[in-house]
């Protein structure tokens, strides 16, 4: 039943993790977009920039596109290892706690009910 738990956590734990994962996957698609376009757009007016001595701003304008892609995709990698890691120290806590109770290490020092007193024992017939 444990390992069923267990089981049932850790994919708790990926589910969160994808549904987290939605919205800088989107973010990372935005900003490899504004990128592609950047750069196909510096590449169409690279005549105009090289006859006004604006390659270097051309440059940056793509630079900062590429740079903002990487944070995004920076973010979604980060994202996914802390989920695969969480998702991973579950399943390796399931098993060790499974080990440990199928080996006796965990719940064999279970409290046994205390015996009660005869009714005509002494302790009895001082509480009256």
């Amino acid at each position: 039943m444990i390992a069923i738990g267990g089981i049932a956590l850790a994919a708790i734990v990926m589910l969160a993790g994808w549904a987290s994962s939605l919205p800088p996957g989107r973010r990372l698609a935005a900003a490899e977009s504004a990128a592609r376009q950047e750069l196909i757009d510096a590449l169409d007016g690279l005549d105009e920039l090289i006859s006004f001595g604006a390659e270097s701003l051309g440059a940056a304008r793509v630079e900062d596109a590429l740079a903002a892609a990487d944070r995004a995709r920076y973010r979604l990698r980060t994202l996914a290892a802390g989920t695969r890691a969480l998702a991973i120290a579950v399943a390796g806590g399931t098993v060790l706690l499974v080990a440990a109770l199928a080996s006796g290490t965990l719940g064999s020092g279970r409290r046994q009910p205390r015996a009660r007193p005869p009714s005509g024992s002494p302790r009895s017939a001082s509480s009256s």
